[in-house]
């Protein structure tokens, strides 16, 4: 073999496979290649780091169905929230380039959506233009359209344009942590998972990747950990539901868990004044 078959041999096998095991190929999606292409894109030209920040709300699903956002999960409050933040945090929605910072004027969110069926449309990141300027409920008529286009096969180039800033949400699928990849382009992304306890209260847990060429890792704190607050606040709103406690038995005045569901979470009951009777560890500390 002379030079020119070896190293035309090597650029054909990039990845060569285990010796001695028999590997059957088959072409991947088009557009598989070119969202691996995006993301080995993203991950050369960034220094990506990150940073994770959980978050209290039990009554928050609770708040969205109040609100009539409940089609589209969580993701509609996230992105609203997250979209008037990053007009604080520009250094999340912007772009590292030799040196330079270039900031992006719109904040344009690019969201998460993969059905996981075989045969399905796959992973796809349509985007939301200007999500810092739209009310929640704007937001949520247009991530119905998306889903409605993923579903039909009919989402258009031009629902994919102009991202700036990526959200995916993988709380509604039992992921408490994992580990979002910074699209070409861009210098941050939001990842949302959760978990429920013994009771059934939901922690979401608000994981934001970022280029540290561009922020450093306490002001992605200060992002993550203000994100959770402003979804609290929410969940706040929310009045608790009136739980039947078993006369005699002792129970939280606030959040109305009694000892069993406590104990599940590894909380404790205290005696109180204010409200009267008893209250957990876990109101307490998001009191103080």
């Amino acid at each position: 073999m002379g030079y020119g078959e070896e190293d035309e041999a090597e650029d054909a096998v990039e990845n060569a496979p285990v010796a001695g095991v028999a590997v059957v190929w088959t072409d991947l999606p088009r557009r598989k290649i070119f969202e691996a292409k995006v993301l080995v894109q993203g991950q050369a030209r960034t220094v990506q780091s990150q940073v994770t920040s959980s978050v209290r709300a039990p009554r928050l699903r609770a708040r969205l169905e109040r609100l009539g956002l409940t089609s589209v999960g969580l993701g509609a409050l996230v992105i609203f929230e997250a979209a008037r933040l990053l007009r604080k945090y520009p250094e999340f929605n912007a772009v590292h380039d030799r040196g330079r910072m270039g900031v992006y004027g719109d904040v344009n969110v690019g969201w998460a959506i993969d059905s996981g069926f075989a045969g399905g449309q796959g992973l796809m990141v349509p985007v939301i233009p200007k999500a810092d300027e739209k009310t929640a409920q704007e937001i949520v008529e247009i991530m119905q359209r998306h889903i409605d286009g993923y579903v039909e096969g009919k989402l258009g180039t031009a629902d994919f344009l102009g991202g700036t800033f990526t959200i995916s949400d993988l709380s509604g699928d039992g992921i408490s942590h994992f580990q979002p990849l910074i699209s070409q382009g861009q210098a941050a992304i939001l990842g949302v998972g959760g978990e429920l306890d013994g009771a059934g209260n939901e922690t979401l847990y608000l994981t934001l990747a970022f280029d540290h060429q561009l922020a450093e890792g306490r002001k992605a704190a200060q992002f993550v950990r203000e994100l959770a607050g402003r979804l609290e606040a929410h969940a706040a709103l929310e009045p608790a539901p009136v739980q039947a406690i078993p006369e005699g038995e002792p129970y939280c005045a606030l959040c109305q868990r009694d000892v069993a569901a406590i104990r599940a979470i590894r909380g404790m009951l205290v005696k109180s004044e204010i409200p009267a009777g008893y209250v957990c560890s876990v109101c307490l500390a998001e009191l103080s």
